[in-house]
């Protein structure tokens, strides 16, 4: 497995370079993979079938085996009832009368985009870096016919775009960087739709309702789903994603699988709030690309990681933290890389089949303002 930073090869399955130490995606997306496939199985309870009737000289024996394990069950759980309490920390669950609650988000998304022949690098395509500082609004819908469900508006937007882009230089070819101005984004944008969530009884959000781009990525980070409460408190459990992001003529679409984990009460304030930790799969689509690509773009692979940790207060019943990182892969096949025009292209025109890669890497960062 060959790392991209440094270029040296590395055991299969690896999840780190044993070189430079930075992690190797395709070991990273193996190992989550099966990590989340056995939560799942775990989470299935299985169905007792007997193959054959029991004995029923043998009955009495079990009979009394079972009921010392209650015994001993028993007596355990009255005797820890109130450590165990104390230490486990709550699941989380939204308050449906908050008071309007402002939120800073600022994320940054990197692209790179190559052209593979037989393996080899025929020429950089693309490479761009969109990053982008909002203000955001949760609040409760002020609907009578929506009374548990609350809405996240924008309430400011900007984003900069940069791209290193190929330019001729006589017989040379430079990179040369074009940074655009810094671009505030009007409220009415579509990219900008207010979104909203349905709570259940207890405070769980049950699903997103439609909204913009930018805020369907921003409400995954800000209003998790979390388990709804009830007699069970698992202390960990799956969550689908998915969300859709822009780099001029390339959209990619996002959708994946996280894996939360409760992991402990820490200090906050006058009371304690609960720390989150989730890692999980992306799988990368593109959706949209310049008018010279082909008419199909079918993925040969698509795979991708991401992990962060998140603080909840139950005190007030929202979210006050939550920073997150991923990373992907995406490879498709080019059926005639001398498609790539010649403007964007380094070195002579070539004919023939070949392979589009592309690279994103991401940081989002969440923080309450009250």
């Amino acid at each position: 497995m060959l790392c991209a930073q440094c270029h040296q090869q590395n055991p299969e399955k690896s999840r780190f370079c044993q070189y430079c130490k930075e992690p190797l995606l395709e070991g990273a997306y193996t190992s989550m993979q099966r990590i989340i496939q056995e939560q799942k199985n775990h989470a299935v309870k299985p169905r007792a079938v007997l193959e054959r009737p029991i004995p029923f000289k043998r009955l009495w024996k079990i009979s009394g085996l079972i009921l010392g394990v209650l015994v001993l069950l028993t007596g355990l759980f009255v005797a820890g009832a109130h450590f165990a309490h104390a230490k486990v920390p709550r699941m989380p669950t939204y308050n449906k009368a908050i008071a309007s609650q402002p939120y800073l988000i600022s994320f940054t998304t990197e692209m790179t985009l190559t052209a593979e022949r037989d393996g080899r690098l025929d020429t950089t395509i693309e490479n761009r870096k969109r990053e982008d500082i909002g203000r955001l609004e949760l609040q409760p819908v002020n609907d009578s016919s929506s009374q548990n469900a609350l809405s996240l508006s924008a309430l400011e937007w900007v984003t900069t775009n940069r791209s290193l882009q190929n330019t001729f230089a006589g017989e040379d070819m430079d990179a040369v960087a074009i940074v655009n101005p810094s671009t505030a984004l009007p409220l009415n944008d579509p990219l900008l739709r207010p979104l909203s969530m349905a709570l259940d009884d207890r405070g769980a959000l049950m699903r997103y309702r439609e909204g913009g781009p930018f805020i369907q990525e921003a409400a995954h980070f800000i209003a998790p789903m979390f388990p709804r409460p009830g007699h069970f408190h698992p202390q960990q459990w799956i969550e689908p994603i998915a969300w859709q992001t822009q780099f001029g003529a390339w959209t990619v679409f996002w959708d994946g699988e996280l894996l939360w984990r409760l992991d402990k009460e820490i200090p906050c304030g006058d009371h304690a709030c609960t720390r989150l930790t989730f890692e999980g799969l992306l799988r990368p689509q593109l959706r949209t690309w310049p008018s010279w690509g082909p008419k199909n773009f079918p993925a040969q692979t698509h795979q991708g990681v991401l992990s962060g940790e998140a603080l909840f207060d139950p005190k007030r019943g929202i979210l006050i933290e939550n920073t997150v990182e991923w990373q992907s892969h995406w490879r498709g096949r080019l059926d005639n890389v001398g498609r790539i025009p010649m403007e964007i292209r380094v070195g002579r025109r070539v004919e023939g089949e070949g392979d589009l890669v592309m690279e994103c890497k991401g940081r989002m960062t969440v923080r309450n303002q009250q």
